[in-house]
């Protein structure tokens, strides 16, 4: 009992100093990335924001295709072979490849007016998405989350600004579509070139556990988690571009955008977490109970102290970007109640992944990724904006509720704030 009790105390001590980095770095990048879009929203029609939030939406969903689920397998396949640099050699070409691919084709579509400017940006914006994708979860197994959160969440936003701020400058005139669409490749593409530098793992002169075709072998199944994933963080932006207007889209994505600060925290937390978490599994298991309960009571608490704050000030967060987004105060506590039922379970999918059940994960979130469908077709015609914010956050309850049970099930812990209280309160 005490060498469990060193353990989990030298487990959580870790976890709480890399923790409060990463969530140093998530805050500047959060507050970075607010102002800009609130200077985009006040600078840009609403039209023309609501465009730039759908490209953003379709690029998330096709950097994860072009991905190929590789950025998740690495939790899996690093720990495992002693060659790691042949791993992500081998991962870095065929997210490359597929990239490229799908960039190419959606360049075609756009310069032939087959599909929308949204896409067109969103093909120029995916393959260092998909890239940085890959780079921050090598980062995170090599322990360096610094190196894995700082250039997405500091250096990106920091581009993008100041290329704002300073095409403003030049032109004395607000920014065009154009401009943005240009600084945000330029963003993307410095934050992964500062991440693909930071050093690698160091390599083994052993023989590869996993060749090419059985580090697919692993991903696949993450992909079409990681697809379903999307579809449920995605999937209500972009079936409100295809079924109303682009100022609906803009008022939902501000929303949006405001209830994700209910995640930093959370993010933070997994960040560091989830490493440890999967060594945990192989290494420690008797201090996973502890582990698992420290990282929930830090998700929930944090997050709740968040959402307070955002449901007491959200009219006038909101109005921050033009008096017409205030209006989007409904969607926002919808959207922040989905997050808190969220961090209620803290990093239940990732343990259900790392302890190799990453098929019932994927079957989880293909039936919570066609109810959500469902419901956003529904909620949407009937209320709009609103009716896509309700199908969101029932379904982050109802995925939760599935994988609480599931981990209780085959992992044999219990991942809620009840049981993590009960536990602390025993």
């Amino acid at each position: 009992m005490p060498f469990r009790s060193n353990v989990l105390h030298h487990l959580t001590t870790r976890l709480a100093r890399g923790a409060g980095a990463v969530l140093v770095l998530h805050v500047v990048g959060g507050a970075l990335g607010f102002a800009t879009h609130v200077l985009l929203a006040r600078w840009l029609s609403v039209a023309d924001y609501g465009t730039y939030a759908l490209a953003l939406g379709w690029t998330f969903v096709l950097a994860r295709l072009a991905a190929l689920g590789l950025p998740s397998a690495l939790f899996q396949v690093l720990p495992q072979t002693p060659t790691p640099r042949r791993v992500l050699r081998t991962g870095r070409w065929l997210i490359g490849g597929v990239g490229l691919a799908l960039a190419g084709l959606l360049s075609l579509l756009w310069t032939y007016d087959i599909a929308g400017p949204a896409l067109g940006w969103a093909g120029l914006f995916l393959l260092p998405t998909a890239l940085s994708l890959f780079e921050t979860n090598r980062l995170r197994l090599a322990d360096r989350p610094q190196w894995a959160y700082g250039p997405p969440q500091v250096l990106r936003p920091v581009l993008l600004g100041g290329g704002l701020v300073g095409g403003v400058w030049v032109l004395g005139a607000s920014p065009t579509l154009l401009l943005v669409g240009l600084c945000a490749v330029a963003g993307l593409w410095g934050a992964w070139g500062l991440q693909r530098a930071a050093p690698a793992p160091p390599a083994s002169s052993a023989a590869p556990s996993f060749a090419p075709r059985g580090l697919l072998a692993v991903a696949l199944p993450l992909l079409i988690a990681d697809g379903a994933t999307l579809v449920l963080s995605k999937s209500d932006v972009l079936m409100l571009g295809g079924l109303r207007p682009e100022a609906d889209v803009a008022l939902y994505a501000v929303a949006l955008r405001l209830a994700q600060v209910t995640t930093l925290v959370g993010v933070a937390v997994d960040a560091v977490g989830a490493p440890r978490l999967a060594r945990c599994l192989h290494e420690r298991r008797a201090a996973l109970p502890g582990l698992v309960h420290r990282l929930v009571h830090l998700h929930f608490w944090p997050s709740l102290l968040v959402a307070g704050v955002l449901v007491a000030a959200g009219t006038s967060l909101l109005a921050l970007f033009g008096p017409s987004y205030a209006a989007a105060h409904p969607l926002l506590l919808c959207l922040v109640g989905g997050y808190l039922a969220n961090a209620a379970t803290g990093s239940a999918t990732v343990l259900l992944v790392a302890s190799g059940h990453e098929r019932l994960s994927m079957r989880i979130s293909v039936a919570i990724a066609a109810l959500n469908l469902v419901l956003n077709l529904v909620g949407i015609h009937l209320m709009g904006p609103l009716g896509a914010a309700l199908a969101t956050a029932v379904s982050l309850a109802a995925r939760n509720v599935w994988v609480y049970r599931a981990v209780s099930r085959h992992v044999g812990v219990r991942p809620s704030i009840v049981a993590a209280t009960r536990h602390a309160l025993s």
